[in-house]
């Protein structure tokens, strides 16, 4: 279990996957998955359960499933999706 005390963003666009983060099941702030136009999955936050603050993912074009963030309960606050 890994508890990520601050805000997350993530962004790249060589990103094709979060594989490697798998042990992140909480994050104390927001969390960014943005501007990432070859990110094909978001498997990598699977274990993910909490969210703090807010959630947004945008600019995800090739991004085609949101399945892996079906272990997420709570988000503090807002949550936007705009792939």
């Amino acid at each position: 279990m890994i508890y990520v005390g601050e805000s997350v963003l993530i962004q790249g666009d060589v990103l094709l996957s979060l594989d490697g983060l798998q042990g992140i099941t909480a994050v104390n702030g927001n969390l960014w998955v943005e501007d990432s136009p070859n990110l094909l999955t978001l498997t990598g936050l699977n274990n993910l359960t909490h969210i703090y603050g807010s959630a947004f993912f945008s600019h995800l074009y090739a991004l085609t499933d949101l399945s892996a963030l079906g272990q997420l309960t709570t988000v503090s606050s807002d949550m936007d999706i705009s792939v």
